[in-house]
């Protein structure tokens, strides 16, 4: 994605246990910004996840542009900001310590990347967001349908549980 002005907040999510999905903003700078996860996939510390909004943007109002990472592995979102003020935004498979051979006869899919616009603020892209996940990334018979309950009960019990103690 390149856009034409580098008027715009950088906007990512990170957390840490029992803290998630923290709103970070920053105003873009010339250069490269970037956010990535080397664990091994991805989680609360740094969601594959990055927008760029206007900076008076808000849940109702304001343009935002967004990418997510269908992806649990390393990743990494970048920036860069030419010195003519052209943005690039770049979101993907981290590089750091990734390699893959490929034979002759093989292919390598890379992961997708969701990409949402809209003028509307941050509640509208979040819905853009959930009505794609749910219509084209959901599948199986509880696509459509409101989905059974899941207990997570590990923090209760430690995983030191059976079907009397639940």
């Amino acid at each position: 994605t390149h856009l034409f002005d580098m008027n715009y907040d950088f906007v990512h999510l990170y957390g840490g246990w029992g803290c998630e999905r923290i709103i970070e903003k920053r105003r873009l700078v010339h250069g490269e910004m970037s956010v990535d996860s080397k664990k091994g996939g991805s989680s609360h510390t740094h969601s594959p996840f990055i927008a760029l909004a206007r900076p008076n943007t808000d849940e109702e109002k304001g343009e935002v542009f967004a990418q997510s990472l269908v992806y649990s592995g390393n990743h990494k979102m970048q920036t860069e900001v030419t010195s003519d003020g052209i943005v690039r935004i770049n979101i993907g498979i981290n590089d750091f310590g990734f390699n893959w051979l490929l034979e002759s006869d093989e292919e390598f899919f890379a992961p997708e990347a969701v990409l949402v616009y809209t003028d509307n603020g941050f509640g509208e892209m979040s819905r853009i967001f959930h009505r794609f996940i749910r219509e084209r990334i959901c599948r199986g018979i509880h696509r459509d349908t409101i989905r059974p309950v899941l207990i997570n009960n590990w923090e209760a019990t430690y995983q030191n549980f059976n079907e009397d103690i639940i």
